[in-house]
C-alpha cells in the first residue's frame, strides 16, 4: 500500500505492471500559483551547492549522414546542462565535433588544394 500524499489523487495497477498515478486538482492548483509567482526562478535550488561538473555531449560526424540522433544528443545534453545549472552546480559543457580520424584525413587531402588556392 501506498503512502497517503496530498499531491496524488489515485494510483491505480496496470497490466503488465505498471502503475498509473493521478494528480490531484488541488495540488495543480497550486502548482500553477507557484509557477507564476515564482517566475524565472521556478525549479531553481542550490543541491549542487557551487560543485564543479562537466557534461560531454553530441558528437557529429562531419562526413557521414546527419540523422535525427545527432539532434536529440544536442538537446538532451543541453537539457541537462540547465538543469544542473538550476540546482546550484557550476557547470562546463563540452561540445564534441568530431573531426579526427581516417575520414577527416581523407576529407583533408580532397580539400587541400582547394583551400590552398581560394583568394583572400
Amino acid at each position: 500500500m501506498l503512502p497517503v500524499a496530498e499531491e496524488i489523487e489515485s494510483a491505480v495497477a496496470a497490466p503488465p505492471g505498471f502503475i498509473n498515478f493521478t494528480l490531484s486538482n488541488q495540488w495543480l492548483n497550486r502548482q500553477v500559483d507557484r509557477i507564476i509567482g515564482d517566475g524565472e526562478s521556478f525549479g531553481n535550488n542550490d543541491i549542487g551547492q557551487g560543485k564543479s561538473v562537466q557534461v560531454e555531449f553530441v558528437s557529429i560526424n562531419p562526413t557521414g549522414p546527419l540523422h535525427v540522433g545527432h539532434g536529440r544528443g544536442a538537446i538532451l545534453g543541453s537539457t541537462l546542462v540547465n538543469i544542473l545549472s538550476a540546482s546550484g552546480y557550476k557547470v562546463e559543457r563540452e561540445y564534441y565535433f568530431n573531426d579526427a580520424g581516417n575520414q577527416m584525413d581523407i576529407s583533408g587531402v580532397l580539400f587541400m588544394p582547394a583551400i590552398c588556392n581560394r583568394s583572400v
